[in-house]
């Protein structure tokens, strides 16, 4: 499954990357997801455990850049997907900044 997933990857020519946070109910036990996605496929890439974390634009960015890395796709990452909170708009403007080829939005944003 592992090599199916990498040369896929390997062959896309773009992707978008989603991401966004899951808790439990009672509010412990915080999760980061990471997905990438490309014309017919998308793939379930990484989660980080981040229950004792404060989560911040700039943790999320160093988080991005870590699965980005671990996987080989920061070359074909055109676009990023979150939801729409405050700590995610924050993340669109450090995203852009430092990756003005990508761009940031959360979900349901139109242009």
């Amino acid at each position: 499954m592992h090599a199916t997933v990498t040369s896929k990857l390997k062959a896309a020519t773009f992707l978008t990357l989603c991401f966004d946070g899951w808790s439990r109910a009672q509010g412990s036990d915080h999760l980061l997801g990471f997905t990438a996605a490309t014309c017919g496929m998308a793939v379930f890439l990484d989660f980080k455990n981040t229950t004792d974390r404060k989560i911040t634009s700039a943790y999320m960015l160093e988080q991005m850049d870590l699965v980005m890395q671990k996987h080989g796709i920061l070359d074909k990452v055109a676009g990023i997907v979150t939801d729409t909170p405050c700590s995610m708009q924050g993340l669109w403007r450090a995203i852009e900044e430092k990756y003005p080829q990508i761009v940031a939005m959360g979900a349901g944003r139109t242009f």
